[in-house]
């Protein structure tokens, strides 16, 4: 088997796609601004015995891929498992791209997806890339936060609440500066574990993100009184 990057555990939420016999293709956008990434998935019921053949990106440029990621979910007891190949993608050019699906070996079987469009226009008139504000999705550092959550919000003087850290980016996090910890005044605080190193995938507002855990935390309440 072909090499197909590096292995990350990941909780799949994923975009609008369609099934072709074993695996799905998926654009994170099939209309995008040019010169603004976006991504191709592929997903499959579990890895590949052999790449037969990769996507045809005629035209587009490779900024990052083939990423692999695998997922695992038991709802119910119902455990059901998924395997994903994906690049990030871009074009400075304009115009209608067509992206030739890759062929995989699956139980022995060969399946070839279905091809794919996608529509690159000039920058600022694609309604479908851009966010309600107007800037284009993925692009600019405002795509790229942090969120914070907390367990429960109203503690007693001496009750402990975990707090974790996330970071949230709409491009594979490839690597960053070790975070520093925040304060929490009012609170007695210690690290839990170590920083949880696997990228995952996580839907937010309609809008499919790669998370990161940068900070877990459990604090104690010192005081009473609203915290911040």
């Amino acid at each position: 088997m072909k090499s197909i990057g590096k292995l990350v555990l990941c909780v799949l939420l994923g975009f609008n796609g369609v099934w072709a016999q074993q695996f799905t293709i998926q654009l994170s956008s099939k209309t995008n601004a040019a010169g603004s990434p976006f991504e191709y998935q592929v997903i499959l019921p579990a890895a590949p015995e052999e790449v037969i053949k990769w996507p045809d990106f005629s035209g587009l440029q490779v900024m990052s891929g083939p990423n692999q990621m695998s997922s695992y979910q038991n709802i119910n007891g119902q455990a059901s498992s998924q395997f994903i190949i994906s690049w990030v993608l871009i074009s400075s050019n304009t115009g209608k791209f067509n992206i030739v699906a890759p062929k995989f070996k699956l139980n022995g079987k060969v399946y070839n997806g279905p091809s794919s469009t996608v529509d690159i226009v000039s920058s600022g008139t694609s309604n479908a890339a851009k966010t309600p504000n107007g800037n284009p999705k993925g692009a600019g550092s405002e795509s790229i936060f942090v969120k914070t959550q907390i367990s429960k919000t109203t503690l007693y003087v001496g009750e402990s609440v975990e707090v974790i850290q996330k970071l949230y980016s709409p491009y594979p996090i490839l690597a960053y500066q070790k975070p520093m910890q925040a304060e929490y005044l009012g609170f007695y605080s210690k690290p839990i574990g170590q920083e949880q190193n696997q990228l995952q995938n996580e839907q937010l507002d309609g809008r499919m993100y790669y998370t990161h855990t940068a900070l877990r935390n459990q604090i104690t309440a010192l005081k009473p009184g609203k915290q911040i």
